[in-house]
């Protein structure tokens, strides 16, 4: 273990002792301080997906709306929620049930965030999704979770009831219009952007899209249709990164003739 290891160790056992009494611990997730609670807490200092972290604050503003779409734990969230601040809002969807008890333990407080057990597609329905405990890898489709299932053998693959909805019917429903959207819901990209067809058309909300081709593939799509669709919509696509172990890439995507901006959309 080196130095560093081991001071980062060190400072994570003071940080635990320190707050034994706290609900929530902090982390420092690039330069802003967030509360987590115990059970999602893993360090002081986070280094998770830099380059995420990174195209959100710089397309992120003080007011504007933020979609979380596969919120996960709540990390981008409640990251987001530090750029918008106390104007601005931040929407959460997260279905798989472990991972939104989580979430909404880890946003509690937060009165900026709105975290809702939807899942996003193409088609507002409910459906049955295949989890494994609180893991990352929870899909609508069962072979995709069956990727990552190795990482997690003590926990049980099953099938929960989750609610769908199209993105296109929640400004309505959630009094939400976002601005920038995060959308990383493994393989199931496709389906969120046909079920946002309106969205993209009327509100212009800059996109970040994590893009797996192989979990695309098990879904019955393919990376080609996420750029189409949205050149059919006039975004300009940017890869931002590239994870050449797992074979997945990110982009933002930019409207070519953004929505004029007020507040940051209805509150």
């Amino acid at each position: 273990m080196s130095l560093k290891q081991q001071t980062l160790k060190a400072v994570d056992y003071f940080a635990s002792c320190a707050f034994a009494f706290n609900s929530k611990m902090p982390s420092y997730f690039y330069g802003e301080w967030l509360w987590l609670s115990k059970r999602s807490w893993t360090s002081i200092y986070l280094r998770y997906e830099a380059n995420t972290a990174r195209i959100i604050s710089t397309n992120l503003n003080l007011g504007d709306t933020f979609w979380d779409v596969g919120a996960n734990i709540g990390l981008f969230s409640l990251y987001a929620s530090k750029i918008v601040g106390p104007t601005g809002k931040v929407v959460s969807f997260e279905p798989a049930p472990e991972t939104f008890e989580l979430l909404s333990a880890n946003v509690r407080g937060c009165e900026t965030i709105q975290a809702l057990p939807y899942g996003i597609g193409n088609e507002n329905s409910n459906t049955l999704m295949s989890v494994q405990g609180a893991s990352t890898g929870a899909s609508f489709v069962k072979e995709v979770v069956e990727l990552s299932q190795i990482y997690h053998k003590d926990t049980p693959l099953i099938q929960v009831p989750v609610s769908i909805y199209k993105m296109d019917t929640l400004p309505g429903k959630i009094n939400s219009r976002p601005n920038l959207i995060k959308i990383d819901i493994e393989g199931f990209e496709v389906e969120a952007l046909r079920g946002a067809e309106n969205i993209l058309d009327e509100f212009r909300p800059i996109l970040v899209i994590e893009i797996h081709p192989l979990q695309l593939s098990m879904c019955g799509s393919h990376e080609n249709e996420v750029f189409d669709l949205l050149r059919r919509h006039d975004y300009d696509c940017e890869v931002f990164n590239r994870d050449e172990k797992w074979a997945l890439f990110s982009i933002i995507a930019r409207p070519r003739q953004p929505a004029l901006r007020s507040s940051g959309g209805v509150h």
